[in-house]
């Protein structure tokens, strides 16, 4: 048994969890039903989700998502960390690959003939796929 894939799991819910009770404070609407996590009480009395229902979580999200892109936290606050779940998942599945360096990139566009507007390009469809 992978505990580290448990946990990681719980670790995506929770936070999932916690982005659904803010997105729905800031828009004014329900959030996910409580019964779709599982709830552990903190020393310090915070209740937090540590596992349950994550694709009920996840399609919630979904619902919400293009009023949550047009917000001004988005890029700064939820992007990053939900990039950081993905890389954790992707390594411990073995599928993370270390982005290449800057001076790889110089040498590429160099080498390739192509404009520094197509490379633009390229790094930017490299990150989209991050």
């Amino acid at each position: 048994m992978n505990v580290s894939g448990l946990d990681l799991a719980r670790e995506i819910h929770s936070v999932l969890v916690t982005w659904c009770e803010e997105i729905a404070e800031k828009r004014g609407v329900q959030p996910p039903d409580v019964a779709l996590s599982t709830w552990h009480c903190t020393p310090g009395g915070t209740w937090i989700a540590t596992g349950g229902n994550t694709s009920a979580i996840a399609m919630w999200l979904r619902q919400q998502s293009s009023w949550v892109v047009e917000q001004t936290w988005y890029i700064d606050a939820m992007w990053p960390e939900l990039i950081e779940l993905r890389r954790k998942v992707r390594g411990l599945m073995g599928l993370w690959q270390t982005p290449k360096a800057m001076r790889d990139l110089v040498v590429e566009l160099a080498s390739s003939g192509g404009s520094i507007e197509e490379m633009r390009e390229v790094a930017r469809a490299r990150r989209a796929n991050a």
